[in-house]
């Protein structure tokens, strides 16, 4: 029995509102669908820009067996922050893992299925390889892979849940979903990641609709441009890919066959993130952008979006030309850098601009 539930079967009623996947991103689309249920309506796009997710980072990962440094593109707070800048309560939860749950009567977490009792849906992130209902995709794994709970039915031990790639209900088993839940190919974070969205109550702070995106594109130039900040970072990898190219040009095997795992490791994470697009989340962005100044026709946007437009163009260069490239190692890594600095300066002027507006 499920803490009182009378019922061991419930279905939340849960209107799907299709949105096209060609921004490529089932994080803030599943979210997007969460707010589109509680009737707040705002884009993908405006989700990502107004919670400030264009980013760049590195993060440790393995590629096989080699401890390597990869690239994300966008802030995994992004989510977050719009509901904080939009008046949403939405609070981040951690569970760690059960090792015995398979031995549990209700093998899953009960403060997750208590939350759907209540009415209310739970979006839980986990790695999209195991959701083995999406039978015509090719799966691999990304542990940022986001799905909303809306039901469970007890007694089959399965759960009811909205995947954003299909804009439609599949069913999963319990135990399948929690153990993707733990499924960490590149995180270090270990622990379980859900989210608990209540009714929307207000409309967050008293600024105007405009003035909201431009506060969030000037803090998101601020940011980027922060001594620790994002552009910061991307130098500092630039810095250390040139150090290990230049020890592997005095014949360091290690650092050569290194550079080798590094650059395709790289273009792999590259490409994975933004599937559909390639572009490290710049289109996500660069739709945003677009939108604002179709709606509002602020003209004093397009030099950021000159500057994106560049930054997008070389990112794909990397999903789609330099993965596939067939040059020595060498020269793959002199791509790469000589890539990455042009993303360096035009990611650069673009944030220049955003903090003057």
């Amino acid at each position: 029995m499920l803490n009182g539930c009378i019922s061991g079967l419930m279905i939340i009623p849960f209107n799907i509102t299709y949105s096209e996947r060609k921004y490529g991103d089932c994080r803030t689309k599943a979210f997007k669908q969460v707010f589109d249920h509680y009737g707040f309506e705002y884009s993908v796009q405006e989700i990502f820009g107004i919670g400030r997710g264009l980013a760049f980072s590195t993060i440790e990962c393995q590629y096989g067996n080699i401890p390597l440094v990869g690239i994300e593109g966008r802030d995994f707070n992004a989510e977050l922050e719009f509901c904080k800048q939009c008046g949403i309560h939405c609070q981040e939860h951690y569970i760690e893992k059960n090792n015995n749950i398979m031995n549990e009567e209700v093998p899953f977490e009960q403060e997750i299925l208590n939350c759907v009792k209540t009415g209310n849906p739970v979006l839980v992130q986990c790695d999209v390889y195991y959701m083995t209902y999406l039978k015509r995709m090719n799966r691999t794994h990304n542990e940022f892979h986001m799905i909303t709970i809306i039901g469970y039915d007890i007694f089959n031990k399965r759960l009811f849940v909205v995947d954003s790639l299909l804009n439609e209900v599949k069913e999963i088993s319990m135990i399948e979903l929690y153990n993707a839940m733990f499924e960490k190919q590149n995180s270090n974070e270990k622990r379980g990641i859900w989210y608990s969205i209540k009714k929307i109550d207000n409309q967050g702070n008293n600024l105007s609709k405009y003035e909201r995106h431009e506060q969030a594109i000037r803090a998101l130039g601020e940011r980027l441009l922060s001594s620790n900040g994002d552009l910061h970072g991307l130098k500092e990898l630039i810095e250390f890919m040139e150090r290990i190219l230049v020890k592997a040009q005095k014949n360091s095997t290690n650092h050569f066959y290194y550079l080798d795992y590094l650059v395709r490791g790289i273009c792999y994470i590259v490409r994975q993130q933004d599937e559909l697009n390639g572009s490290c989340f710049r289109t996500l962005y660069l739709q945003y952008l677009y939108d604002i100044i179709k709606k509002y026709q602020k003209e004093e946007l397009d030099s950021i979006v000159l500057a994106l437009e560049q930054s997008e163009k070389i990112w794909k260069n990397i999903s789609y030309k330099l993965r596939y490239s067939k040059d020595g190692i060498v020269e793959r890594t002199k791509s790469l850098i000589n890539y990455l600095k042009q993303i360096y300066d035009f990611e650069y002027k673009a944030a220049n601009c955003m903090i003057m507006l």
